[in-house]
């Protein structure tokens, strides 16, 4: 990046940990919101995600573009992805229209990389990298209400007994986990 003064190998590096971190986050999020609440989570997530999109052009040195993208921004994408969204919105809605939430909520995936993208691009070139950055810091910190909105603090309770690692071992013994 011309601004930081970072090189393309340290950026990769970033995604590829970022892209490690957030498969591994996904879940021991869907853990804890078992033990705290969706709700919580989901607005833990889109508050790291806005920190973490608001400090990437403040990063000069290669590990802290580590830290920021590939600990802190894809920690909160793990906590707010496509599973804990769509878990969190199917009882509310209902199971008649859980599909067709399932199937918006994974389209607007796809719409928000064709909106974001030209106009991320056009911020880039016309305000800069910070100013691009911390707009859109903005734009994604007006998750966290939303995710107040559409969660409840309601948890469900784990079965007596099981504890984190109990549940996990449960998971990597079922085929269904293996297939998803």
């Amino acid at each position: 990046c011309q601004e930081t003064k970072l090189s393309y190998s340290t950026v990769t590096m970033a995604i590829a940990i970022g892209q490690l971190t957030f498969g591994i986050t996904q879940p021991l999020f869907g853990i804890l919101a078992l033990k705290k609440s969706k709700r919580f989570i989901l607005m833990f997530g889109s508050s790291m995600m806005a920190l973490g999109i608001a400090l990437i052009p403040f990063c000069t040195a290669s590990w802290m573009l580590i830290i920021v993208m590939g600990i802190m921004l894809a920690t909160g994408t793990g906590a707010i992805s496509f599973g804990m969204i769509i878990g969190t919105i199917t009882p509310v809605l209902g199971e008649k229209n859980a599909v067709m939430a399932s199937g918006l909520v994974n389209a607007s995936s796809g719409i928000g990389g064709v909106v974001f993208s030209p106009l991320l691009q056009q911020g880039f070139e016309n305000i800069g990298t910070k100013q691009t950055m911390i707009c859109f810091a903005v734009i994604v910190l007006f998750l966290v209400p939303i995710s107040a909105m559409v969660s409840s603090e309601e948890r469900k309770e784990i079965e007596e007994g099981k504890d984190t690692f109990t549940i996990l071992k449960e998971a990597v013994k079922s085929p269904d986990y293996w297939c998803l």
